[in-house]
């Protein structure tokens, strides 16, 4: 097996959070020990971004759906070197963080992602519920489930209490309240029974209202590390999980993290634990709160049995499920993506790395000043401080007048406000990185609202003789030509759009609009369906289809539509509106 160079890049601005350490980190260090390979971890951000995107023998795509990655993976294939797409949740899926109001709820990026999996050699993923629902896209799928670095502690103190708990994000508050009454039963029925809780304080807050006083302990939410601390006070671990698309894509870490501590785990019986937990023997599994409230008594009752469940889980994973068990597979695997005649790209002597384990061929990119300061500049926009912000961005392209997301996010930061100084600032972007897609996309959408249709014309045109798979850039000549009443053409392009990037939810709804227009009511129905299809987490995507049902006279579609929308966005109040309207008409 050749020496390798293996590239992860990513988008996570915190490193401190279990799907960095388990997918990530983890891993590289795993092979990094292993001594056949060198592994380096990347941000988005970072001026070595590129470099090394290109320089990897195997490059690993976190979840990552940037306009600028078009270039990098074509020319990757160009060369054929191979791309993998790491995907670690259903982005399809409607929840808190991934679809609703989170950044998938963007249909641009994940249309973004979608291509970028379809272009990739491999698409890897943590476990069987995510390759069956996306082999659609890349039928190339591989699972690499999720491990543990190491082991905790099997044994606990003798008491004569039994700690029940859970442990998980704001985003999981509503499988945690799914079994508050399973929680509040046991203790009333067992006084012995305590709750441990670590995670958001207000769903703390609503689940230990209903819970017996005196009886709960809260513990904020905090880094891997503090988890597993946590865990250690635990007897007996509960993963409720609510039977929808989300949770059957999830990996089974829940059971791995109780398992390895020596909790009892006691899971909702779902995709993700169905091949891994022996129901019964080192795990339970339950399908309804009744036979979760049984499973909890006996389990409270008979330390026996929890002592034998749990040490049957504890060797589970040490035999089967640690990290380093696993590395020689993953590299094998990479080994065979990479052919033969390809040639070793040799890294600048310049690169700053750190090596996380002192002999372990694990490196990190640290973060430039330049790339500090943009990361300040975004916090600073996300706190609400968006004058701080532009002059945090100013200063990065001062502090670093060559790099060119500094001034990517400088002229970002005023397209947004509406300054017309961003046109020239995009200019900069352009002139350090000739390959800024998003750049001169966003530079033709400042000329279209200055009203001059023919420059902007010309910028995109530009773009789709060097990029023609670009899909943004192709819906946005159909937008101008459709806002120029050139219908056929904008048509046209709405399509070349969709050719170059099927899953381009906004192409589609383009097309929709220009039939509606043009009277063609069935045909625009058709292209608004697949926009919404294409999109579950697109409010507007939603709502329109919601309205030509409407006027439709389909009122149990358009309701169906309107609820789709409210949980895209449950600020929406036009949707409200049509609700109230059907209701009067029913």
């Amino acid at each position: 097996m050749r020496h390798m160079l293996i590239v992860n890049a990513v988008a996570m601005l915190t490193r401190k959070v279990g799907d960095y350490i388990y997918r990530v980190q983890q891993p590289s260090i795993a092979m990094g020990k292993k001594g056949r390979s060198t592994v380096i971890t990347v941000s988005t951000t970072s001026p070595w971004f590129e470099t090394l995107c290109q320089s990897a023998d195997i490059l690993v795509l976190h979840l990552l759906s940037e306009h600028d990655l078009l270039p990098i993976i074509d020319e990757r294939k160009r060369r054929r070197r191979p791309t993998i797409y790491e995907l670690s949740d259903n982005i399809l899926a409607l929840h808190e963080g991934v679809g609703i109001k989170g950044w998938f709820s963007d249909p641009v990026n994940l249309a973004l992602a979608f291509q970028y999996m379809k272009m990739a050699d491999v698409v890897q993923v943590t476990g069987a519920g995510l390759a069956d629902h996306f082999r659609f896209i890349n039928s190339r799928i591989v699972v690499f489930e999720n491990h543990v670095a190491e082991l905790g502690m099997v044994d606990r103190l003798p008491s004569n209490r039994v700690v029940l708990g859970w442990a998980g994000s704001s985003g999981h508050k509503q499988d945690i309240e799914s079994v508050r009454d399973v929680i509040r039963q046991i203790m009333q029925i067992y006084p012995q029974v305590n709750f441990a809780f670590m995670g958001d304080e207000e769903t703390y807050s609503t689940l230990s209202t209903a819970l017996p006083v005196g009886r709960s302990t809260y513990t904020p939410a905090g880094t891997l590390d503090e988890y597993f601390c946590f865990l250690q006070k635990l007897d007996i671990g509960i993963a409720p999980l609510q039977d929808n698309l989300y949770n059957r894509c999830r990996s089974d870490v829940k059971f791995l993290e109780y398992a390895s501590r020596g909790v009892v785990p006691v899971l909702s019986s779902l995709t993700p634990y169905e091949n891994s937990v022996r129901d019964g023997e080192n795990g339970f599994l339950y399908d309804s709160p009744q036979h979760l409230l049984s499973i909890l008594s006996i389990l409270v009752c008979d330390t026996n049995l929890r002592e034998r469940v749990s040490r049957e889980a504890y060797t589970y994973v040490k035999q089967y499920r640690l990290e380093e068990l696993h590395a020689e597979r993953r590299l094998i695997y990479y080994s065979n993506l990479i052919e033969e005649e390809s040639v070793h790209s040799i890294l600048p002597a310049e690169l700053p790395l750190v090596r996380h384990i002192e002999g372990v061929n694990y490196f990190e990119v640290p973060s430039s000043l330049g790339e500090l300061l943009i990361l300040k500049g975004i916090k600073q926009e996300i706190d609400g401080a968006a004058e701080d912000a532009t002059r945090t961005y100013q200063l990065a392209t001062e502090q670093s007048p060559d790099y060119s997301l500094a001034w990517f996010w400088f002229a970002f930061c005023l397209f947004r406000k509406g300054n017309p100084e961003a046109l020239q600032l995009f200019d900069e972007v352009i002139k350090r990185n000739p390959h800024s897609l998003r750049a001169t996309w966003l530079k033709a959408k400042i000329l279209q609202k200055r009203g001059d249709p023919i420059a902007a014309i010309s910028e995109i045109s530009v773009l789709l003789k060097s990029w023609p798979d670009y899909a943004p850039a192709a819906a946005l000549m159909a937008e101008l030509l459709e806002s120029h009443e050139v219908y056929v053409e904008a048509k046209h392009w709405y399509n070349e759009a969709l050719r170059s990037n099927p899953f381009y939810s906004p192409a589609a709804l383009g097309l929709g609009k220009i039939y509606d227009k043009l009277g063609q009511k069935e045909q625009a129905g058709i292209a608004f369906g697949i926009a919404a299809d294409l999109a579950p987490s697109w409010a507007e995507a939603q709502y329109i289809m919601a309205c030509w049902c409407f006027s439709s006279n389909n009122l149990e579609q358009a309701i169906q539509y309107c609820h789709k929308t409210l949980l895209a966005d449950l600020s929406h109040l036009e949707a409200l509106d049509m609700i109230g309207k059907i209701e009067k008409r029913i």
